[in-house]
């Protein structure tokens, strides 16, 4: 796409990525989450309902967020056919993310293998048609992530136990909201505003075009990303367990493991983005591109990304603890300052520069998350396996 669009469209082309990545990470707060704390309830009645209310009402939202894709996708000027196809990959993939989450808590990581194996093919299968036809456009990648995403959900299907006619099990969810879900959303919006506020400033208020640097650039850390996540979905179920046993020295030996897994995925993305500026940079910029602006970016994302591998497996421990309140507030303390920065910084400087405030704002998120996880770990871990944090004890 960053070859085949204009500039103005590849902007709003990776801005719809961006707000379909929020409304993901959105249902990730609310039911995927949770479900590593609620595997541990399951022996309570209270527990099971819980759990039992979560796959439907992730159903339910992912519905709601698939018709406000169709409209947010018309209203950006999309054409009605790719806005349609992309509120259906908007649905797919949302259903997807959970099932992956459900076979992790459910100890069964194979299910997820055998799914992005099966994601990963349907994308291997179809970037040769995308590559080779100069006539396809952002449409023809929809179609190809929402085929890709239904196809892999067959391997998570027996996670996916959706129960509509159940309106009974929908209302247990007020209780994993309470919890867990509450913090977890208000954890997710302030996330979003550490690290996408200046996507949602610079497009706004300057349009698509002038996104464009930021988002060419933010391809260099995307497989890095991507990688981050899928990592601390795995290593969220685990630590979960682990905590639930009491197994503080297993804990920390695999709190060592991730953080290094970590920093090797890092220096791995500096050395291909060195070679790439270095040696093939035509692959980036295309010519049609303001190189400066592009090294700019980079040096920034890499920034950015550095700070988040430094703070993720302490992010990883609170989600594991079931803290998500504790989560949240490095979040809401970091947000304003990503947010003010950002729109002081486009007015001085390139919208480029504006990543600089989002690298502020997940410099103060990680100070907070240090802290949080240094004193939850060690309440969560003196405190009797299962106690504080059962559904039972929250009703």
């Amino acid at each position: 796409m960053l070859y085949r669009l204009a500039p103005a469209d590849f902007g709003r082309f990776t801005f719809l990525l961006i707000a379909a990545q929020f409304s993901w990470a959105i249902g990730s707060s609310l039911f995927s989450a949770p479900l590593a704390r609620l595997e541990h309830d399951v022996a309570h009645p209270e527990g099971r309902r819980a759990r039992a209310s979560l796959d439907s009402a992730n159903f339910l939202f992912s519905l709601l967020i698939g018709a406000l894709a169709l409209f947010g996708a018309w209203r950006f000027n999309i054409s009605p056919g790719a806005s349609a196809v992309f509120a259906c990959m908007v649905i797919a993939n949302n259903m997807r993310l959970f099932g992956r989450a459900a076979a992790y808590a459910e100890g069964q990581p194979s299910s997820v293998v055998r799914s992005d194996v099966i994601y990963t093919a349907v994308a291997l299968i179809g970037l040769p048609v995308l590559f080779f036809n100069p006539a396809v456009g952002m449409e023809a990648v929809f179609i190809l992530l929402a085929v890709g995403s239904l196809v892999a959900i067959s391997a998570l299907l027996p996670f996916l136990r959706i129960r509509l006619g159940d309106i009974g099990a929908i209302l247990h969810y007020t209780a994993v909201w309470r919890r867990f879900s509450s913090w977890s959303l208000i954890g997710v919006v302030a996330t979003e505003a550490t690290a996408n506020a200046h996507s949602y400033i610079v497009a706004f208020s300057l349009g698509a075009e002038a996104f464009v640097p930021i988002a060419v650039s933010s391809v260099l850390i995307r497989p890095a990303t991507v990688a981050l996540q899928a990592l601390s979905e795995f290593e969220r179920a685990r630590m979960a367990r682990l905590i639930a046993r009491g197994e503080e020295a297993e804990l920390r030996h695999n709190v060592l493991l991730f953080r290094s897994v970590l920093a090797a995925g890092l220096l791995a993305t500096i050395a291909g983005i060195l070679l790439l500026f270095g040696f093939a940079p035509e692959l980036l910029t295309g010519g049609a591109h303001d190189e400066r602006a592009l090294h700019i970016g980079a040096a920034l994302w890499t920034l950015v990304l550095l700070i988040r591998c430094a703070y993720m497996p302490e992010a990883v421990v609170l989600q594991a603890c079931g803290a998500f309140d504790a989560l949240a507030y490095p979040k809401l303390w970091s947000a304003p300052v990503s947010v003010v920065a950002a729109m002081g910084l486009i007015m001085v400087a390139q919208p480029v520069w504006s990543l600089a405030a989002i690298a502020a704002g997940e410099l103060v998120a990680a100070f907070l998350i240090f802290l949080a996880a240094r004193a939850t770990l060690a309440a969560t871990l003196s405190a009797s396996p299962g106690n504080g944090n059962s559904l039972e004890g929250a009703a």
